[in-house]
């Protein structure tokens, strides 16, 4: 047991000796490569400022103005000014009147959507036995002069429940016939209403 202390003492002794020298090559790596480093991002080609008076070589010549050179030049001091835009003059034009004026309210719905409300009872039967209320948004085209309605949809708003074919059947029976009385609309109108069961 003591030999073997002894040997690994000496080793310990041993690897302590070698570590300032590796720490030495260690150095001298990282120095190089500084070195390396700041050589490459050396530009050699321009000449160095002030390398004549220094000593470092390179003959130039200066020439030395002796005497009063006076007061500084103020506008020399100053930053350059933006050259200054040229004014521009705008006259104002007077604008031709807009042909088109805004169209006026049709007349006629506010009438049809009383009428519309008034079958609410015949409506009403149409969703006898439904499990739960719900809306539908009711959508078609619409001649005011003859009260006819063509084209009909019927879209669940939000989550409502989807209607059976006897259902939209009934519905659309319902708000087609009898046709709407109105008055004052000319051609055809795309109308649209949500109707809440």
């Amino acid at each position: 047991m003591q030999a073997r202390r002894e040997r690994a003492k000496e080793a310990v002794r041993a690897q302590r000796a070698q570590q300032p020298q590796r720490r030495r090559w260690k150095r001298w790596v990282v120095l190089l490569l500084l070195l390396l480093l700041l050589l490459m991002r050396c530009e050699c080609d321009e000449p160095v400022e002030g390398a004549a008076d220094a000593g470092l070589g390179g003959a130039t010549d200066v020439g030395v103005v002796v005497g009063d050179a006076g007061p500084p030049d103020a506008a020399a001091s100053r930053p350059a000014r933006r050259p200054r835009r040229a004014k521009v003059h705008l006259v104002a034009r007077e604008r031709p009147a807009f042909g088109k004026e805004a169209p006026e309210p049709d007349t006629w719905l506010p009438a049809f959507r009383l009428q519309v409300a008034a079958r609410a009872p015949r409506l009403a039967r149409c969703f006898e036995g439904a499990e739960r209320p719900g809306a539908l948004r009711w959508s078609a085209q619409l001649d005011p002069g003859l009260g006819l309605v063509s084209d009909q949809t019927f879209e669940p708003v939000l989550q409502g429940a989807g209607l059976s074919a006897a259902r939209r059947a009934c519905l659309a029976k319902v708000m087609a016939e009898p046709g709407y009385a109105l008055e004052g609309g000319e051609g055809v109108a795309r109308v649209s209403m949500v109707i809440e069961f």
